[in-house]
């Protein structure tokens, strides 16, 4: 069985009135999960020596380290991601100096016991833009990865590129040429399902061709919404109430023991009550899993 983990934002949502981190940190706990994520912010204070912070998305570079690790500890806690605290520059000519901010991060990621960054590729002119008008654009975002990622024994790195919707690495497609371009193998990808679902691709094909460059797996659940401009196609809520066919998901994890790190994500449910839609979310991905493997397990006796 999977271990799954989240970020703050399914907890704390973006913008105020948010949460405090030792807030989250608990909630995190008390809902199941075994993993943390941090979406660092430059703009915001750094945990103190109590490991906590007035907002949930700290500044990861100005942080107590050792605090945010007993803290983490205290609830049985750890880290499995970081997301760095700015948005990276992938224009022409900017692309040096987003290397250099990102390699900041690789040395609180180590200091807090991973080795992943998880990155955003920028957004696309349009949602859906096909490859053939973007293509400089993902391979600069491909340079990037590939430099900040590190295949180096004891400076290991790994980075997944986020796929998202109204992004410049948005389909499978997208992925798939993202993954041609970078030499490293920790150079990678987040598949976010829900997000490639809305693109119109089939997500958990890159799980299969491609298990040790898939970084990260986002388990998110959209609901098509009617949107004529095409910007807003999706509301995210707990997992089991979208159409994003997540028994695909489970079954390419399942045929490729992938460990992930794996993160349930939401955006559109009221910050009251994400606690326990993410509680429910992973109560309800973890029967999926267990259904599946009675299944399989139902087929390998029919079959002896």
């Amino acid at each position: 069985m999977i271990e799954v983990g989240l970020g703050p934002h399914s907890l704390a949502g973006f913008g105020h009135p948010g949460k405090t981190l030792g807030q989250v940190l608990s909630e995190t706990a008390d809902a199941g999960y075994g993993h943390f994520m941090f979406l660092a912010w430059e703009g915001n204070p750094g945990a103190d020596g109590e490991g906590d912070a007035p907002d949930a998305f700290i500044n990861l570079l100005a942080s107590d380290l050792g605090a945010l690790r007993r803290r983490l500890g205290r609830h049985g806690l750890r880290t499995s991601a970081v997301y760095p605290g700015f948005i990276p520059d992938y224009a022409p000519g900017t692309v040096k100096n987003t290397i250099e901010r990102l390699r900041a991060y690789r040395e609180p990621a180590w200091e807090l016991g991973c080795d992943l960054l998880i990155l955003p590729a920028g957004p696309a002119e349009a949602p859906r833009l096909p490859l053939a008008r973007k293509r400089d654009h993902v391979l600069r975002v491909a340079q990037v990865a590939n430099a900040v990622a590190s295949d180096t024994p004891g400076a290991r790195c790994r980075v997944a590129i986020d796929a998202h919707h109204h992004a410049l690495l948005e389909s499978a497609e997208d992925c798939e040429f993202l993954l041609a371009n970078t030499e490293q193998n920790g150079a990678g990808i987040c598949v976010s399902m829900g997000h490639l679902h809305t693109a119109g691709s089939r997500g958990w094909e890159l799980i299969l061709r491609h298990p040790g460059r898939v970084h990260a797996i986002a388990w998110k659940d959209h609901r098509t919404k009617h949107d004529p401009t095409g910007r807003h196609p999706f509301t995210a809520h707990e997992l089991g109430t979208g159409d994003t066919p997540l028994r695909e998901y489970v079954r390419a994890v399942l045929k490729t023991l992938h460990p992930g790190p794996h993160y349930i994500t939401l955006d559109d449910v009221p910050r009251e009550a994400r606690a326990d839609a993410m509680r429910r979310s992973r109560e309800h991905l973890f029967a999926l899993f267990a259904e599946e493997l009675s299944v399989q397990g139902l087929g390998r006796a029919a079959s002896a």
